[in-house]
């Protein structure tokens, strides 16, 4: 019967907060971020755009207003997929360490214990087998000179001879039984590193999804352009049409991103099973 070990993550305060504040320095100066700040209409071209939403009608200032308020909705929102992405990483990355060094802990009472019957099962056979072997070498030293004496002494050699043999089996039968114990927790601590390569797949799929991203932010970073130099010239209509080209490649750039994320969620469900296959070994983290 497996009896549960407590395994905090505090137990590992060095590792995890080394990989806290990788996580720290990485939202600090993630090329995500100061891309996701590049989107950002300039305070020049803001300023642009309101002098030409003041001078234009109705109609043509509430178009731009509308497409101004759905660009900035969509930065915030792709904004918020690109730390909600980092954060389920991040939180993946710590909890996979946390399981690979708890998992070391899987059985270990069960194997000190099963040693520990060992090293007693060898205390009763060696001095034994000793006191065995040195009676052979009497009876061979008497069998020259006293055949009385060697007989006797052969009598007891032959008492002792079946104790022997069983503290023998005893000894083979405790060490083949910590053999097992050990080869079953080897077993159990591959099955968990199994699990846990599922995560490196899915990484290098991670990778190739953010550079694929990269085609549609450029899109929106030229149109981005474009907005600006008509802003500068007070050009309603090419600021319009800049404008719908922006919200259309935001639009794109979020579903890609948003794609990343549910990747993301998949890759800390992989460390969450194998949290939950630890803890089917006997070993729970926290």
């Amino acid at each position: 019967m497996n009896r549960f070990i407590s395994f905090p993550i505090n137990h590992y305060s060095l590792l995890i907060v080394s990989v806290v504040l990788a996580g720290c320095f990485a939202l600090l100066f993630s090329p995500s971020i100061s891309e996701a700040a590049s989107l950002e209409i300039s305070p020049s071209a803001q300023t642009g755009f309101e002098k030409a939403v003041a001078k234009a009608d109705s109609a043509t200032a509430d178009r731009l207003n509308r497409k101004r308020q759905e660009y900035s909705a969509l930065l915030q929102r792709l904004s918020d997929s690109r730390s909600q992405s980092q954060n389920l990483h991040a939180d993946a990355l710590k909890l996979s360490t946390a399981v690979r060094q708890a998992s070391a802990s899987i059985d270990s009472e069960a194997i000190r214990a099963q040693e520990s019957r060992v090293a007693k099962a060898k205390s009763v056979y060696e001095p034994m087998y000793a006191g065995y072997t040195a009676l052979n070498k009497r009876i061979r030293a008497a069998a020259g000179s006293s055949k009385e004496a060697a007989k006797a002494l052969r009598m007891q050699a032959d008492t002792m001879q079946a104790a022997v043999q069983l503290a023998r089996q005893s000894l083979r039968l405790q060490q083949e039984q910590l053999k097992k114990l050990k080869s079953e927790r080897t077993a159990k601590i591959t099955a968990i590193r199994k699990t846990l390569s599922g995560m490196d797949s899915l990484n290098d799929a991670q990778r190739v999804r953010k550079s694929s991203a990269r085609i549609p932010e450029a899109a929106l970073k030229d149109a981005l352009k474009d907005f600006s130099a008509a802003a500068r010239k007070g050009e309603s209509a090419l600021m319009e049409r800049s404008l719908s080209a922006m919200v259309d490649g935001g639009r794109r750039l979020l579903k890609q991103w948003e794609e990343i994320v549910e990747q993301e969620r998949r890759y800390l469900s992989i460390a969450e099973q194998a949290r939950s296959q630890l803890a089917g070994f006997g070993v729970k983290i926290s």
